[in-house]
């Protein structure tokens, strides 16, 4: 077998000036564009653009929606990067069901902790009946409730370092959070009732 290698435009009469008229073309000074047939109809638009085009409409108005609800104050003393809920989707997402639900109860302050309950009049009174100091919150429960804090000593190691954003937001304080919420016995999501409350 032998190859050999041709010019393409050798022999055949206005091949080297269609190549020249290319280049010029290319470069987009010289092709005037109307009347070109291909560019008489529009060109089809690609699905994928279109969807990630609504993707990012709908985003961007779930975020504006976040920020002008009542509740976003509170979410972003939480989760310091909200609206943006990427991460703490993808925390709850790697996480058993359980601790994922924990974890959104305290986020959301949704749990059944009295302050939560006397709202709804299911408990008497909002105070924590572990210390009768002050209202039993998440905030309470978790940082400054006296009672529970030889339980998060001795999971933490040291009581300092807690802060509410740290904790709803570390990967690594889902499983401790549920460890020191069966150690205090702070609250049961079983049909309705809280346990220790």
């Amino acid at each position: 077998i032998i190859v050999d290698w041709m010019l393409g435009y050798k022999g055949i009469p206005g091949n080297k000036r269609a190549d020249m008229e290319a280049k010029k073309a290319a470069k987009g000074r010289e092709t005037e564009l109307r009347g070109l047939p291909f560019l008489e109809k529009l060109l089809k638009t690609s699905k994928a653009v279109v969807l990630a085009m609504h993707k990012r409409t709908w985003r961007k108005e779930a975020e504006e929606r976040l920020r002008s609800s009542p509740c976003y104050e509170r979410l972003s003393m939480v989760d310091p990067k909200a609206p943006n809920m990427r991460d703490i989707m993808w925390t709850l997402a790697a996480i058993p069901r359980r601790q994922a639900s924990l974890l959104t109860q305290l986020r959301t302050r949704h749990c059944l902790l009295n302050q939560y309950l006397h709202q709804s009049k299911k408990a008497n009174s909002p105070t924590c009946k572990a210390c009768n100091r002050a209202e039993k919150t998440v905030e309470h429960y978790l940082l400054h409730c006296t009672t529970y804090q030889r339980q998060w000593q001795e999971l933490s190691g040291s009581a300092d370092d807690r802060g509410l954003a740290t904790l709803a937001n570390s990967y690594w304080a889902d499983a401790m959070l549920c460890t020191y919420n069966l150690a205090s016995r702070g609250w049961c999501g079983v049909k309705g009732l809280a346990k220790g409350s």
